[in-house]
């Protein structure tokens, strides 16, 4: 963005923010007329104005060499931590350096993509871009708008960086758009490869692997883990290794599997997951183990929330249906179930990742054919042809 727009949009937005007319802000330094200009970025002011201008604005605009300069370099590190979903421990010192000379770089040629780098690292930061600034953005700071708004599938549109491809092939990874989401992948994985982004690279690859697990492929999920797993022991990434494993062990206990899935969850009960502990619970049920799934449920009662893709309320509801069916051995028979069981599933379709929709299929249609709603049974495996429900009625 030309540092005459910027100036102008600076000057406009903290002339607005304290409610001045343009008369009363140009009064004894230029014209409204050219003041107007200023503003629209179709007049590039002299210094001494524009010095005057800011001055009765409280501003100071820094584009001296040194500034400019290491704002362009702050600015290019944390766009690639950005940019290779670098841990945010990997950014501490830059974004304590942006955060403590604020008052400079909110106020410099690189102020707006200093603003959108630091909104995409602090929670708690909102952007105050100036009104209009986003028609002059270029193509830099697109890529950074969009990924603070959260909208990294819009990037394919007009940049092809990884984090796009990546983001846009997570999205239909979401819905349970398989097919799609794997092109979207692959091509980020050849890109992030390409552009040396190892964190982004490893985050693909377990997306990649979570594709192939859901579509029922476990040796192309196998492969893609094992591609996963070497990069997460390159970087001592103990979380990736341990989302390898859990995966693994959760897409073997949907896919009927329960006995190697226990092997796994019985071993990691230490850990503190509501996750973990329903799934020992699930495998528990299926092998007979009543009273081992009870105490996995009763154990997760007093866990942390844990940021998960679904809410804290929707695993109490996933943790609350295994206890009705353990105390319930007629629950297939029992309204109440029903009842509890449909009514949560629907609040599953509407707010969680379709592999926790997948998850619960099986005693959905259980629960259907059990009682002859058999229309039910059907509509819903239509969607989900590959899902089986052996061993859960």
């Amino acid at each position: 963005m030309d540092n005459a727009v910027l100036i102008g949009l600076l000057i406009r937005q903290r002339r607005l923010k304290n409610n001045w007319s343009q008369e009363g802000l140009s009064k004894g330094i230029c014209s409204v007329s050219y003041l107007s200009k200023i503003e629209q970025g179709k007049a590039d002011a002299s210094g001494e104005v524009m010095k005057l201008l800011l001055e009765r604005l409280g501003l100071k605009w820094y584009d001296d060499e040194n500034t400019v300069r290491r704002a362009k370099e702050l600015s290019s590190k944390l766009y690639d931590a950005i940019f290779s979903m670098l841990p945010k421990s990997h950014t501490r010192k830059l974004l304590d350096e942006l955060t403590d000379k604020w008052e400079v770089y909110s106020c410099c040629p690189y102020f707006i993509e200093l603003s959108l780098e630091r909104a995409n690292l602090e929670d708690s930061f909102e952007p105050d871009l100036p009104q209009g600034s986003h028609e002059y953005f270029n193509k830099r700071q697109k890529e950074l708008y969009y990924a603070f708004l959260d909208q990294l599938d819009e990037l394919p549109r007009f940049s092809d960086t990884a984090l796009g491809f990546a983001g846009a092939g997570y999205k239909n990874y979401t819905v349970g758009n398989y097919s799609q989401a794997l092109d979207d992948l692959l091509h980020a994985a050849r890109l992030s490869q390409d552009e040396g982004r190892v964190h982004l690279t490893l985050f693909i690859r377990l997306t990649i692997a979570g594709c192939y697990a859901n579509m029922g492929d476990l040796d192309q999920m196998d492969f893609h883990h094992a591609v996963a797993r070497r990069i997460a022991q390159a970087l001592d990434d103990e979380d990736s290794i341990y989302t390898i494993d859990y995966n693994t062990a959760a897409t073997h206990l949907e896919r009927g599997d329960a006995q190697r899935a226990y092997d796994y969850f019985s071993k990691v009960r230490h850990i503190k997951s509501k996750l973990n502990l329903h799934k020992l619970a699930i495998c528990c049920e299926r092998l007979g183990k009543k009273e081992e799934a009870l105490e996995a449920l009763e154990t997760a009662q007093s866990c942390e929330y844990e940021p998960v893709a679904i809410s804290n309320e929707t695993l109490d509801w996933m943790l609350a249906i295994i206890e009705y069916r353990l105390k319930h051995p007629d629950h297939l028979s029992d309204p109440n179930y029903g009842k509890m069981l449909l009514s949560g599933f629907e609040n599953l379709k509407k707010n969680a990742p379709s592999g926790f929709i997948r998850f619960h299929i099986p005693y959905v249609t259980g629960w259907y054919t059990a009682n002859r709603q058999y229309k039910q049974a059907y509509e819903l495996l239509r969607d989900f042809p590959d899902i089986g429900i052996s061993g859960l009625l």
